[in-house]
């Protein structure tokens, strides 16, 4: 995928640099929109009050050198 190539890229940046080491490295994303998911479409049916958890689960990766495995 798009994001896959984009973020091997810049860990291969950070690995050129010498950075890798020293950098913690985090993806995240909003919720986006629903998608007729619990009969809800477009962005105001993402708002806080609702709790469906198509709303609150969101992609999350993190890369702590030495602490987590790239």
């Amino acid at each position: 995928s798009y994001i896959d190539d984009i973020a091997g890229e810049m860990m291969d940046h950070l690995d050129e640099q010498v950075l890798r080491e020293n950098t913690v490295v985090m993806f995240t994303t909003d919720r986006g929109a629903h998608l007729g998911e619990n009969g809800f479409w477009g962005k105001i049916a993402t708002m806080k009050q609702n709790n469906y958890e198509v709303s609150a689960r969101v992609p999350l990766l993190i890369n702590i050198p030495g602490v987590t495995a790239p």
